[in-house]
């Protein structure tokens, strides 16, 4: 469960039981190589994992032993390995980080994403690898709220969380359309930059 919530330098770091961090930063684009870099600095890890997001229900599990960072068509990454570092780049839609008793996994969840699945898919995953998760920890990062979208993701993401008996979901609070901290592409259009969210397994 989360012992610490705190905000500072400009970006929210939420710290679980078992992890080094979690954060959201709008230092830059996060889609650029040494904006990353700069969060993984802070983290302490030499990698974030990410994928090339398509707003798919494609999940990623991640060995650690990987050459590229990048995985092709993937919108959430889950892994059992202490010490990897993952992430999902965002706009406006929901990054949703998990941690488990062995196990971190991140999404990303819009409106197509939630659509096509992507919760449902998850614990379907952990369900067939026979994964307790009856204690997890779940973190609603920074999106946009339903007052400037067309329909509230945030509520529908609670609900499937809800359905799937996560007890301790944590919600950041944060509307990206209303912060301008954070990019948003329904505030500043199709060239805005990304944020990135990460959670990092503590190698310990």
């Amino acid at each position: 469960m989360i012992h610490q919530v705190a905000q500072r330098d400009n970006f929210l770091r939420f710290d679980l039981k078992n992890t080094s961090g979690i954060t959201l930063s709008p230092f830059g684009d996060m889609r650029r190589k040494e904006n990353r870099r700069y969060i993984q600095d802070i983290l302490n890890t030499d990698r974030i994992y990410l994928g090339r997001q398509i707003h798919s229900a494609n999940i990623r599990i991640v060995e650690g032993n990987e050459e590229e960072v990048f995985f092709d068509d993937t919108d959430g990454l889950i892994t059992f390995k202490r010490g990897i570092a993952l992430g999902v780049l965002v706009a406006d839609c929901f990054p949703v980080l998990f941690e488990g008793e062995d196990f971190v996994a991140i999404l990303h969840c819009g409106y197509k994403g939630i659509r096509n699945g992507i919760i449902e898919k998850f614990f379907k995953l952990l369900k067939e690898m026979k994964v307790e998760y009856k204690n997890i920890s779940s973190l609603i990062g920074p999106g946009i709220c339903g007052k400037h979208y067309w329909i509230d993701l945030k509520r529908i993401i609670l609900g499937k969380l809800e359905l799937e008996g996560v007890k301790n979901i944590i919600d950041s609070g944060v509307c990206t359309f209303e912060d301008k901290r954070f990019f948003s592409y329904r505030r500043e259009g199709e060239n805005t930059g990304r944020n990135l969210a990460v959670i990092l397994f503590d190698s310990s």
